[in-house]
């Protein structure tokens, strides 16, 4: 005999939920919010449906709506999660992006030690390796990044991550990275991420007209988009075109912007004052974005457009610093 509908309800409740988790779009995450607010509503002992609405919960506040109560959210039902079954993966999980948030100043250490609990209990979850793949590429630790990201793929070779294309990009193999460009553009064209990411191969590559060519077509979709007009900023830098690209970087820093990325336009604004050979404001902008969230100390190093600060004291003692602290990060479960 089936169980009574009110039995049933919290779990396929979840069910729809862990399919709307998924999406990038804010309505879709919205909507996974209040499924599952109304599962633990229903069933205040669910702990799967706490850790699965933390989750959503600090993608929403991590992307879209930061100055909300989605942190707050987030926590509640992390902390409900846990106590309800400490060793739940799917709790440490979503700790782990409470964790590796604004919010919490992206404590990328702590978020490791979060997701090898997961790890530990659960090998196969794609979603922690996808992860593990971010954090380890923000802080430099790229062959990490990639075994955790071919980790994913074998769980998961659905679960689209996109992060291949920075690992690429930030290791300087410029050329696979443009063809990921070209591949993402095609298979997703107007995507956000794709927008954003397609300019930057050929910036790296001095290839300015199709740079710009991308910027455009980006542009046109996301006019308000401070990544892309940052990125317009660093052409029009290369361009020698000074006061054009000035203009774009108080543009990016006027609109608001998506703070889970904010770190990603600091850089790219510390790119545009060192290509003008402004080096204290550019290091100044380096700092911030590393502070953000962003210490990815190898691409530093190889990034074109930091040239000007290469022999800078305070350039050579920041990458010495992120080497030193990111390298010493243990990371076992791979």
């Amino acid at each position: 005999r089936r169980p009574p509908r009110s039995t049933l309800f919290p779990y396929t409740t979840l069910f729809r939920s862990l399919r709307e988790s998924y999406s990038d779009q804010e309505d879709t995450l919205r909507s996974a919010a209040e499924h599952l607010s109304s599962a633990v509503e229903l069933d205040p002992e669910f702990a799967l449906a706490h850790a699965w609405l933390a989750h959503v919960s600090m993608q929403i506040a991590f992307s879209f709506d930061a100055h909300g109560t989605w942190l707050d959210k987030a926590e509640l039902h992390c902390q409900r999660a846990v106590a309800l079954d400490p060793a739940l993966p799917e709790g440490h999980w979503a700790r782990s992006a409470i964790l590796w948030s604004p919010g919490k100043n992206f404590q990328h250490a702590e978020a490791i030690a979060a997701l090898e609990q997961v790890l530990a209990v659960r090998p196969n979850f794609d979603r922690a390796h996808n992860r593990m793949a971010a954090i380890c590429l923000h802080i430099g630790r790229f062959h990490e990044a990639r075994i955790a990201h071919e980790n994913a793929q074998r769980s998961n070779p659905k679960n689209r991550s996109y992060n291949l294309e920075f690992i690429h990009l930030y290791s300087g193999d410029f050329a696979r990275a443009e063809a990921a460009a070209e591949a993402w553009l095609r298979e997703a064209p107007g995507h956000w991420g794709a927008s954003c990411y397609a300019p930057l191969p050929p910036l790296m590559t001095g290839e300015l007209a199709l740079a710009g060519q991308r910027l455009a077509a980006g542009l046109k979709l996301y006019p308000c988009e401070p990544m892309l007009l940052s990125l317009q900023g660093i052409l029009h830098a290369r361009r020698n075109e000074t006061a054009a690209a000035l203009e774009c970087v108080r543009k990016a820093l006027d609109f608001p912007i998506t703070v889970g990325h904010a770190h990603h336009t600091y850089y790219q604004v510390a790119c545009v004052h060192a290509v003008l050979g402004e080096t204290e404001k550019a290091m100044a902008w380096l700092e911030r974005s590393v502070d953000t969230g962003n210490p990815c100390w190898p691409f530093f190093r190889l990034d074109p457009h930091l040239e000007n600060l290469r022999h800078e004291h305070a350039f050579i003692r920041l990458v010495a610093d992120l080497e030193n602290k990111y390298s010493a990060i243990k990371i076992q479960r791979l």
